[in-house]
């Protein structure tokens, strides 16, 4: 299996390079000798250098025999190009592999180098642009064809180690040193010239060939009049000097154009030129200072793609509908818009991407007996074509009731009070209310969501007792509750249908007692013996819960006329629910608590319970009556404990308790944190020693010599 490997610029031993080269093409190469000599001499030209080691052989793994002697001959032959800063032997091993990728891979790999340096590369741009240049071979009839086609591509290109991985799954990067090599490339066979943080327009006579041009800058003051580029089919510009304004003829002579972006320029009036490109596809205003877009109507033959993200537009010309054509319209963080006539949005029947989140929230009600001046939400349902839609809704109560959601692919949608959703790149379908009821038509997005927040919502007892269609919320893999009033969240049924959630935030809810309770069911589930296992839980916050007495509070039998009821443990986590994988665990103000773990949990074998041998971060804070955090039976299960934060709990003695002490161990008992890096104490008044156990002398230090 491959490993992740980190590239670095620096030289290797040979028994180094040679590892990270059969890492790379795996072990075909070995049942085969000559094959084995060859990725030898293969491994040996790179020379030791690792960008070179992992592009050579992301090229050559799984390739005949016949491919890999022609590649040493060409890397023994090469004509070496010279790039400041970079080893022509460096610059040949990646040119070799660019030479091996498909037409569809080399122009996906140079598209890319038209990014800034570092960018993060949003999927996203690369579909759009893909799909609007046509640099596809075969050709996609739709957005969500193309997305698949190019995450194809991407994934050569990362196996090939041409592109990077982020933490940010929607995003591809590119290193530094492969990114020069393919702005060299692209400017060699006049593809793309790649202009970022230059002072002035580049001189005549040495732009005019090429078939793009990417020119990133803040410090360029003047741009030609007129553009004689009769072959360029993409231009980019961004962030050029807020006092430069787009010459009227600008765009005279570049009929073929087929994307243009011009992003964080000033142009309150749309150059009449721009009406000339009548092959336009795809056409990005992002962050720019517009007043009339009119203009663009006269784009309605062939554009697809209108993106004018964080402009400050503020109405939408009727004009707009007439561009029917349109796949995709991006709208997002348009502030100050607040005009989209009747009618425009439905003209629009093409559409298969709305993006409008953060933007225009002017909804009108469709139903109402008077002539209305904005749009209504009545016309997404003329939007047959339409698999993405990110919209913000104030008024529930205007979401028609016969509104189809099931074709959508991709959704942020929150309806409510306003809510500032943290990550509108995300692919998963994101559904969030603030204040508002929940509804008969939110069924189909509570079934389908993968992020879920919940906020100020009434009605959420229907989730308790299981009153919503089975498999509503078996795809979270986030869940957030805020201010809401419930005594239990989930009922044990419920909770064990949560088999993709990662993520888990609760705060706000006051009379919350527990997130998982028995109240209602049956006595059988009430009392089964199996523990229910957040299989995929990697973060966990439980914030403001005045109420909270337990995760799962435990249920016993009495006398009483009732037949069960709630003990009064003040333990928050016990031996019915395991948290296997959890790395990321915070709580904050949960008066009720006394102890974080219960004994039961404490003495249950890690054959048992594997709860919490993953956990990495832990913060705890204004916990009135924890006395400790850790039992020392905890001890075992922290190892991979590496940042720890105790604070603001009052009566707080000991950070690690001899609390419930195993039989066999001993007062000289070392307390280890291995992979500890960050430890923060702050303010506990009560604090007497990091560990209560048994010191060797009468003096309490903080951390005595067992810590």
């Amino acid at each position: 299996m491959e490993m992740d490997t980190e590239i670095q610029i620096k030289v290797l031993s040979e028994p180094e390079a040679w590892d990270l080269f059969k890492n790379k093409v795996g072990d075909s190469i070995d049942f085969d000798q000559e094959l084995h000599d060859i990725a030898k001499e293969v491994c040996k030209e790179c020379q030791g250098l690792p960008v070179a080691i992992l592009v050579v052989g992301g090229a050559l793994k799984g390739k005949q025999k016949y491919v890999w002697k022609n590649a040493l001959e060409k890397l023994k032959k090469s004509m070496l190009q010279k790039i400041e800063g970079i080893s022509p032997k460096l610059y040949e091993s990646m040119k070799l592999s660019y030479d091996y990728l498909s037409m569809d891979a080399k122009s996906c790999f140079l598209l890319c180098c038209m990014f800034p340096e570092d960018a993060e590369i949003p999927i996203d741009e690369l579909v759009r642009n893909c799909m609007a240049r046509r640099l596809l071979v075969e050709k996609q009839d739709t957005l969500e064809k193309a997305r698949d086609a190019v995450l194809t591509v991407v994934d050569t290109l990362k196996t090939c180690s041409l592109l990077l991985d982020d933490t940010n799954k929607n995003v591809v990067k590119m290193h530094d040193v492969i990114r020069d090599v393919a702005v060299s490339i692209a400017d060699d066979e006049k593809a793309i010239l790649v202009k970022h943080g230059v002072h002035e327009w580049p001189e005549e006579g040495t732009y005019e060939s090429y078939l793009a041009i990417s020119l990133r800058s803040k410090t360029v003051h003047e741009v030609p009049n007129k553009l004689r580029c009769s072959q360029l089919h993409t231009l980019l510009l961004e962030c050029i000097a807020p006092s430069v304004t787009i010459p009227d003829m600008f765009f005279d002579g570049m009929e073929k154009l087929t994307v243009l972006e011009l992003n964080g320029v000033c142009m309150l009036q749309l150059p009449p030129s721009l009406a000339n490109l009548v092959n336009l596809r795809m056409l990005c205003l992002n962050e720019c200072q517009l007043e009339d877009i009119t203009i663009l109507k006269d784009l309605k033959n062939n554009l697809e793609v209108l993106s004018l993200r964080g402009s400050d537009i503020k109405a939408l010309p009727s004009e707009i509908g007439q561009l029917t054509q349109l796949r995709l319209l991006d709208l997002r963080d348009c502030y100050k818009l607040s005009k989209i006539p009747q009618g425009v949005i439905s003209n629009l029947s093409r559409l298969e991407e709305l993006y409008i989140s953060d933007s225009f929230e002017q909804w009108e009600d469709a139903t109402a007996n008077k002539e209305r001046s904005n749009v209504s939400l009545d016309e997404l349902r003329k939007l047959t074509q339409l698999t993405t839609l990110h919209i913000h809704i104030p008024n529930a109560m205007l979401l028609p009731k016969d509104i189809c959601f099931e074709k959508l692919i991709r959704f942020i949608i929150s309806t409510g009070e306003r809510f500032y959703y943290f990550d509108d790149q995300s692919s998963r379908r994101t559904f969030i209310l603030v204040g508002v009821p929940l509804r008969d038509e939110f069924n189909v997005l509570l079934e389908r969501a993968e992020v879920l927040h919940l906020e100020k919502v009434e009605g959420l007892q229907k989730v308790y007792h299981g009153l919503y269609p089975s498999g509503s919320f078996n795809k979270l893999t986030e869940l957030r509750i805020k201010d809401c009033k419930l005594k239990y969240l989930f009922s044990p049924s419920c909770a064990r249908g949560l088999l993709q959630i990662q993520r888990l935030v609760i705060k706000d809810c006051e009379v919350m007692e527990g997130i998982v309770g028995n109240e209602g069911v049956k006595n059988e589930e009430a009392v089964t013996s199996e523990a229910i296992s957040f299989s995929q839980l990697k973060y966990m916050e439980l914030e403001s819960l005045p109420s909270l007495v337990s995760f799962y509070p435990k249920m016993e039998k009495t006398s009483t006329a009732k037949e069960n009821s709630s003990t009064q443990a003040h333990s928050l986590f016990n031996e019915k629910v395991a948290f296997p994988v959890l790395e990321d665990f915070e709580i904050h103000g949960l008066p009720n608590i006394i102890e974080i773990w219960d004994k039961q949990l404490l003495i249950a074998s890690e054959k048992e319970s594997k709860s919490f041998y993953q956990l990495k971060d832990m913060r705890v804070s204004n916990c009135e009556k924890l006395v400790h955090v850790v039992q020392f039976n905890m001890l075992p299960r922290l190892q991979n404990l590496k940042r720890f934060y105790v604070d603001n709990c009052p009566r707080m003695e000991a950070i690690v308790s001899e609390k419930e002490k195993e039989e066999g161990t001993t007062g000289n008992d070392i307390i280890v944190f291995p992979q500890l890096t960050t430890l923060y104490l702050s303010g506990l008044v009560s604090l007497k020693s990091f560990y209560n156990g048994p010191t060797r002398s009468e003096a309490q230090p903080l951390f005595n010599h067992q810590v």
